[in-house]
């Protein structure tokens, strides 16, 4: 399984998680130019998410991509699972300590959930909402 860390989230959590042993990326060392042509590192939601690979899963601070119609249709389309960090106006390290003090959670979640799939992470607490709609 390989974790994809998402434009909005600290880059820094990837890296980390790599000299943990984990197989994480961000959003741009994957999908960002000349990759699949993108003109940023900040790849339109629907270009970069049918590029995801079955084994995929997603750590995201956009809620969106799960809400809006257009973007839920995407995740549905192709398959994506999504794990999205619950709270707004987050400080850098309160993100990093969510990400941390929920990993065992996400990891044991994204190996037994089917896809398609987006839940939110709550920053305390073991329960999951599902926010696909």
């Amino acid at each position: 399984m390989r974790f994809i860390f998402d434009h909005n989230m600290p880059p820094g959590i990837a890296a980390a998680l790599r000299a943990l042993g984990v197989d994480a990326n961000t959003q741009a060392e994957l999908f960002a130019t000349p990759v699949i042509g993108a003109k940023s590192s900040n790849v339109e939601d629907d270009v970069w998410l049918r590029h995801l690979k079955p084994d995929d899963v997603v750590i995201t601070r956009d809620i969106a991509i799960g809400k809006g119609p257009f973007e839920a249709k995407t995740v549905r389309i192709y398959k994506a699972g999504l794990f999205a960090i619950a709270g707004k106006k987050l400080a850098f390290w309160d993100i990093v300590k969510i990400v941390i003090n929920q990993w065992e959670l996400i990891e044991s979640t994204a190996a037994k959930q089917q896809k398609p799939y987006m839940l939110r992470v709550p920053q305390k607490g073991q329960k999951l909402d599902n926010i696909l709609r």
